[in-house]
């Protein structure tokens, strides 16, 4: 089984604590599938700045790379980590960097198309390659599965269109139980004919079969 991961690694600024750390969620996707004993490639890039401090956690954690395209000229991805005085942290100031305009190179691109499951976090960054792929027939043989996160990232219309391009799909949506939007996504996740994995925090998860 050839597995690829594809994603923005970015830098998590925590301005309270003075400290910078990787992150992102294709990152904490490699680094719980390291712990399981799971085998892949992870395909990202960071720029030179800082680039250090991910490459050593990819060294420590085990975590396989393209180690030659990792870093390239330009800024890295970031975001700023503030906490409340209840203790809830909330994001500031989230900056693509190198994944403004993204490529992938041809070692990448021959990785992605090449396998068996694909997995991305459905961020700014990484959709326009995945689109270009997909247009081209390069992923019809590859199980796609994606985090669309909270959908804070896109409209509704857009997450439809992602959808029919995606097997499995997780949607992490942060609102009230009678929020129109659970309807919404059901409804679309039905019409794409997509398995998708709805969750809302501590509460509950909900698994829509639209297969």
């Amino acid at each position: 089984m050839h597995n690829i991961l594809y994603g923005v690694v970015c830098l998590d600024i925590y301005e309270d604590l003075g400290i910078m750390r990787p992150g992102c969620g294709i990152l904490h996707n490699a680094y719980h599938l390291r712990q399981l004993g799971c085998d892949f490639t992870l395909v990202t890039r960071t720029g030179e700045r800082h680039s250090d401090v991910i490459l050593d956690f990819f060294r420590r954690n085990h975590i396989p790379v393209l180690a030659d395209q990792v870093v390239t000229a330009g800024e890295p991805t970031s975001i700023r980590i503030h906490f409340t005085p209840a203790g809830d942290a909330y994001f500031t100031d989230y900056r693509e960097g190198v994944w403004t305009n993204f490529r992938l190179t041809e070692d990448e691109e021959r990785l992605l198309t090449r396998a068996d499951h694909l997995h991305t976090v459905a961020v700014l960054g990484v959709i326009p390659e995945w689109d270009r792929l997909h247009e081209a027939g390069q992923l019809s043989d590859t199980l796609v599965s994606a985090d669309f996160l909270s959908l804070e990232h896109m409209t509704l219309d857009e997450f439809a269109r992602l959808a029919g391009q995606t097997d499995l799909a997780f949607v992490g949506l942060r609102c009230e139980p009678d929020d129109p939007r659970i309807r919404q996504v059901q409804d679309i996740l039905m019409a794409q004919q997509t398995l998708g994995i709805m969750t809302f925090g501590a509460r509950d998860v909900l698994v829509v079969d639209g297969r």
